[in-house]
């Protein structure tokens, strides 16, 4: 068993071709540097369970965030994230990622990440998990500037009610403050690359 593994969820949306944030390498040498700095992981701020790796590689990430500018306007779509999630403004505005220096790197436990039953028939869910590891990368983060940025507020809502896709936040709850930082960095965002298929 390895310390540290991919899921199918990561490995199909943190790709060039997917409107997320990516790293120009492969998912294995991503990990590796991951591991390099996994002495110096924290948890994550939302979640106790979950495990983040600062990572500072100059021009290795991309991000998927562009800051709107006063009279710039984009074509809003909707769609899902994943099957079975809900469908959402996706603001995917035609152009090139940008080149950045900064990116978390989120894990999970592999307890965390189990095949749950469905509520209704019981049948277990699918395994995200890739290979045999202790914890799993389920998001990579890639920032404009340092500093642990929030999550999009669609994503905490997301979170917050539990809905498929989602991670309750620790306590259940997001706070009055962490609701505001998030409306308020993402408020003119959006991104950029392909449409998600």
């Amino acid at each position: 068993m390895g310390i540290l593994g991919n899921t199918h969820f990561a490995a199909g949306r943190h790709v060039p071709d997917q409107p997320f944030g990516h790293f120009d390498g492969s998912f294995d040498e991503l990990l590796h540097e991951c591991l390099e700095r996994w002495e110096k992981r924290v948890p994550s701020d939302f979640n106790s369970a979950a495990m983040v790796v600062e990572l500072r590689l100059p021009g290795l990430f991309r991000s998927v965030y562009r800051e709107m500018q006063e009279g710039e306007s984009y074509e809003r779509t909707f769609g899902r994230r994943a099957e079975g999630e809900d469908v959402v403004p996706l603001d995917v505005m035609e152009g090139d990622k940008a080149e950045c220096t900064w990116a978390y790197a989120v894990f999970y436990p592999s307890e965390l990440l189990a095949p749950q039953p469905h509520q209704e028939s019981g049948e277990l869910g699918p395994d995200e998990r890739i290979g045999d590891a202790e914890w799993y990368l389920v998001s990579l983060n890639t920032q404009l500037r340092p500093g642990l940025e929030p999550m999009d507020p669609v994503t905490m809502a997301r979170n917050q009610k539990e809905l498929p896709g989602g991670t309750k936040p620790e306590g259940g709850v997001y706070t009055p403050e962490q609701w505001a930082e998030a409306v308020w960095v993402h408020r003119n965002r959006v991104r950029v690359g392909p449409p998600a298929e």
